[in-house]
């Protein structure tokens, strides 16, 4: 099977089932329109089944034949395993897949476990056990802030945006719906602390090829993921940077001159480069690394953001706004103070005096560091632990 070879560590035989099956019965298909039937099942006896609305089983599978952008798809295929290690039948779906919904309506589920649309309208009317993966803030917190911003933007252009982010996948109410969370976040920003919180860590994406970072320039900046522009505080960035014709920043996501084009948005100047989407596995986004000393994202609200492991996983060091499920990590991260654009400025102007050999030093600790904790290994024991103590917590009931 050619995924495998995606794999280290991974119960292969397990897995090489898994995608045999799915291979046999559906192949891999462009849709999101489409609920994968089970998995793992038994006809000759009685198994518990689990609906897990998360990502497109098919899709993902075509995108990590392709590269994947996001570890979620891999993370995706430890859910999967630890499922079918329990003996579960499993019904897999694009959380908001409304056409899914129905489909489900059919089957009898003893675990609802997942988020978005599907989540919410099975755990309405379902008795199953209905576990919420909350990859992102609680959406209260995400509201509140990014309509700050929202707010903030419109004071200083007097252009209206809708938002981004807030309200695509999470909803108020999933929190009071849910039997038990499992966040990649901080789990005091949680209201339902009656029930089982359990925070996990997502993995990180690292390209092993040797990349050399003795000669960065603490003057250069690199922002990983820029879809979300006033979210995640990219518009920031590009009026602090426009003042600093010597610091140069490097966006890489999706096409930032397309969005402040449609914006009526200033065009950026020359020390901003709009790189477009970079392949985290390919010689480009290494030779960013060897540029750039930092990694940017001062975004009004996120969990644990994939993008500012990406590259701390390769000696990148991190500035960030608390609030982004890191708070505890001050010993390897640098925190802007406020989302003003002069605390923004000012963060900045004091991470460029700092000297060559500190930033390296630095950087080699904040790698070695994130190469060890943010392993899919690590998400996969991590995951498995939250999922059997839920789990058996509500078998003993």
């Amino acid at each position: 099977m050619r995924l495998i070879h995606y794999w280290e560590n991974v119960e292969k035989r397990v897995y090489a089932i898994l995608i045999k099956i799915i291979e046999k019965r559906y192949g891999y298909t462009e849709t999101k329109d489409r609920l994968i039937y089970n998995i793992n099942w038994d006809p000759s006896r009685r198994q518990k089944r689990v609906l897990i609305a998360y990502l497109d089983l098919s899709m993902t599978g075509n995108e990590i034949i392709r590269g994947s952008r996001h570890t979620n798809r891999y993370e995706l295929y430890k859910i999967i395993l630890f499922f079918i290690q329990k003996d579960y039948v499993l019904d897999i779906c694009h959380c908001n897949d409304v056409n899914a919904i129905e489909c489900a309506k059919k089957q009898k589920y003893d675990v609802i476990f997942g988020l978005g649309h599907v989540f919410r309208k099975m755990a309405e009317t379902s008795d199953a056990y209905k576990i919420l993966y909350l990859t992102e803030n609680p959406y209260s917190f995400s509201y509140k802030k990014e309509m700050e911003r929202i707010t903030y933007f419109y004071k200083r252009h007097h252009i209206k945006i809708s938002f981004a982010r807030t309200g695509n996948f999470f909803y108020k109410s999933d929190e009071e719906l849910a039997d038990a969370v499992i966040c990649l976040g901080d789990p005091k920003q949680i209201r339902m602390s009656e029930k089982d919180v359990i925070r996990i860590w997502p993995s990180a994406m690292i390209n092993d090829n040797y990349f050399d970072i003795s000669k960065r320039n603490r003057k250069n900046f690199l922002v990983l993921g820029t879809d979300g522009f006033v979210h995640k505080g990219i518009d920031l960035l590009l009026e602090v940077f426009a003042k600093h014709s010597d610091w140069n920043l490097f966006l890489c996501g999706s096409n930032i001159k397309k969005t402040i084009k449609k914006l009526k948005y200033p065009a950026i100047p020359a020390n901003i480069h709009d790189c477009g989407f970079v392949n985290v596995y390919s010689d480009s986004f290494l030779r960013y690394v060897e540029t750039c000393t930092f990694i940017l994202l001062p975004s009004c609200s996120e969990a644990s953001p994939t993008a500012i492991l990406t590259g701390m996983c390769h000696g990148l060091l991190p500035i960030i706004m608390n609030g982004q499920g890191m708070d505890e990590m001050d010993e390897y991260c640098y925190y802007f103070e406020n989302y003003d654009l002069a605390s923004i400025e000012r963060k900045l102007n004091e991470v460029i005096e700092l000297s060559q050999d500190e930033c390296i030093d630095r950087a080699y600790k904040v790698m070695d560091y994130a190469r060890n904790k943010f392993t899919l290994e690590n998400f996969q024991r991590e995951i498995y632990h939250a999922l059997s103590s839920i789990l058996e917590k509500d078998r003993t009931k």
